[in-house]
């Protein structure tokens, strides 16, 4: 929108300032409940705010005159009205960093924001009620532009669970906001100060001080060193055909950040590889199995040039995909299994060769015309025999379509970027 919603305090009473006397209810500042440091919490994000007042509602006066003397209703003229301004994010993220929260997201990135990334519960307040008054004490003068103003709001706040994909907490506070000297932001500025309260108000509730607060599942969160040996399974002889089933119970699909990619197993540890781009900065991201169960996994290491990322699942059986280090030859059959597009596409297997063996701005990448979509990056491509050789990272679009040409990250370049030798065969 071209100007914030909460403008509208000042701009729909243009047609009707002695001090503002407060006749609207003051909030209380309610304790937060402690946090000791900011470690100690899970990355929260900002989204948004959503005032839901109808249009015309009748929220409070229109005052005029330095007695400030009521001259109209005040209707609300902008109905339903999503708000997730930068000014509003600054706001959030000051109440709750002064309470030693950990807050992430940019409010002035101008495009993708990668610390927002590692947000693990996403909040959002929806105004429930709203009171406000407006007074321009030189309205005899024809200044309509300063204004003192005092607002009350009502917030039910949500608390979206990225790993548990739904909301997984709710709260409501109250906040409100007093402007005492006409100035030409008067009533938005009420409106932020209240809107700032209501946030800090949000922290006395001992429920999502818990769920913030709350132990992590067991995890592994060491990150591996340069050494780091894996066991991965032998090699296998047999055509795809004959164990195709088997190497797609072994592809994942990995939720992060609002959006998805793929991933697989490649060993019995519970290690994962797939696409720096597809966890970002996340700690912890979510990995649907074949089967549908969905659990959480630890992102032990990342290369965000060589554009790979290592994961494990502890306790979890896993058979692993056979690791082959040896470059493929042109014209070699290759198959790809991910989750193209859609998180219920999962698990599809599409067929191809390698077309070229590329260097490009000094990384290898196999090119081949193997089908792969947004959702496939992070999956794994096979040799004939359902060995991986490289993982899905890139495709070439034409006017908004995909081609056949497509890029895949060689296994021994991910392996290397992420300081881990592989012991072949050993399962």
């Amino acid at each position: 929108m071209t100007r914030p919603a909460w403008a509208l305090l000042a701009a729909a009473v243009a047609l009707a300032g002695c001090a503002m006397k407060s006749v609207l209810p003051q909030v209380a500042d309610q304790p937060a409940i402690e946090v000791k440091q900011p470690e100690d919490t899970k990355p929260i994000q900002f989204r948004k705010i959503v005032v839901k007042l109808k249009r015309g509602q009748d929220i409070g006066s229109v005052q005029v005159g330095p007695f400030c003397l009521k001259a109209d209703d005040f209707l609300w003229g902008a109905g339903r009205e999503a708000m997730d301004g930068a000014e509003l994010t600054g706001i959030f993220q000051d109440e709750l960093t002064a309470a030693n929260y950990r807050v992430v997201g940019d409010p002035d990135a101008l495009f993708d924001d990668s610390s927002a990334w590692a947000a693990e519960y996403l909040v959002a307040g929806l105004v429930t009620s709203m009171q406000a008054n407006v007074c321009y004490p030189f309205s005899g003068k024809n200044d309509f532009v300063r204004n003192r103003a005092e607002v009350f709001m009502d917030v039910e706040w949500q608390v979206y669970g990225r790993l548990d994909q739904k909301v997984v907490h709710q709260m409501k506070s109250q906040g409100s906001g007093i402007i005492k000297k006409a100035r030409p932001e008067g009533a938005n500025e009420a409106f932020l100060l209240a809107f700032a309260q209501a946030s800090r108000n949000m922290l006395a509730d001992q429920g999502f001080h818990d769920l913030v607060t709350g132990a992590r599942p067991a995890v592994a969160t060491s990150a591996p060193a340069t050494g780091v040996s894996l066991k991965s399974p032998a090699l296998s002889a047999s055509p795809m055909a004959g164990h195709a089933e088997e190497v797609r119970a072994e592809v994942v699909t990995v939720l992060a950040g609002g959006g998805h990619g793929s991933g697989f197993f490649i060993d019995t540890a519970g290690h994962v590889l797939t696409n720096y781009h597809v966890v970002g900065t996340a700690e912890r991201v979510t990995l649907r199995l074949s089967g549908g169960q969905e659990l959480v996994a630890a992102v032990l290491a990342r290369d965000s040039r060589r554009d790979v990322a290592l994961l494990q699942v502890e306790q979890l059986s896993t058979k692993g995909l056979p690791l082959r280090l040896d470059a493929p030859k042109v014209g070699d059959e290759v198959f790809a299994v991910g989750a193209p597009l859609n998180v219920e596409l999962s698990g599809t297997m599409s067929k191809g060769i390698v077309s070229a063996l590329r260097a490009m701005d000094g990384l290898a990448f196999i090119q081949s015309d193997v089908s792969i979509l947004g959702g496939s990056s992070g999956g794994p491509l096979l040799d004939a025999n359902g060995n991986v050789i490289g993982i899905a990272v890139s495709g070439m679009n034409e006017s908004g379509s995909s081609t056949s040409v497509n890029f895949f990250i060689p296994i021994g370049d991910a392996l290397g970027a992420l300081g881990i030798s592989v012991e072949s065969g050993t399962l």
